[in-house]
């Protein structure tokens, strides 16, 4: 029925796998407002079931690709600090997140030549216990980070801070 949250779940899933991020977003934003009027008024502040939040960030998640893959990081990483947050709360507080969320928002600061910031982002997905093939494709990232820092010293004049990055690499 058009009150089953389901159906608009299971509708933005399918939109979100399509590329259809506009349509997807819509269908979950409606499964949270029929989620939330449960044939009465509406109420904003009930807290949304879990499988709607994390459709939302799903969803979030490939808009701020979309975005850094068209130079547009700032967005990204506005989206990411929604998903970051939305995923603290829903663990409660504890830091266990799926750690691509913050290797995607250290890409972005890492288009944005924001290299300190990258890595910060990295750690933190090394902190959220990847697969073994991420921990290496981590410490690649934060590798290059840092070469990039060297190469931003260099070219300033500063050869003590460029050799510290690369030793650092």
């Amino acid at each position: 029925t058009k009150h089953d949250t389901k159906l608009y779940i299971l509708t933005s899933k399918i939109y979100r796998k399509m590329g259809d991020l506009d349509k997807a977003f819509e269908q979950i934003q409606l499964a949270g407002r029929v989620y939330r009027n449960r044939g009465k008024k509406t109420d904003p502040r009930v807290e949304l079931p879990m499988d709607i939040t994390q459709q939302t960030n799903l969803i979030f998640n490939d808009m701020a690709i979309k975005y850094a893959m068209e130079g547009e990081f700032s967005k990204a990483i506005a989206l990411y600090n929604q998903i970051i947050d939305s995923e603290i709360k829903l663990n409660k507080g504890l830091p266990d997140i799926e750690y691509r969320y913050y290797l995607n928002r250290g890409d972005c600061y890492r288009g944005l030549s924001q290299y300190e910031e990258a890595i910060v982002e990295y750690l933190k997905a090394l902190d959220s216990k990847p697969q073994k093939q991420a921990i290496w494709e981590l410490q690649t990232r934060i590798s290059l980070s840092r070469y990039l820092m060297s190469i931003d010293c260099f070219n300033n004049g500063d050869f003590k801070e460029s050799d510290r990055q690369l030793t650092k690499c």
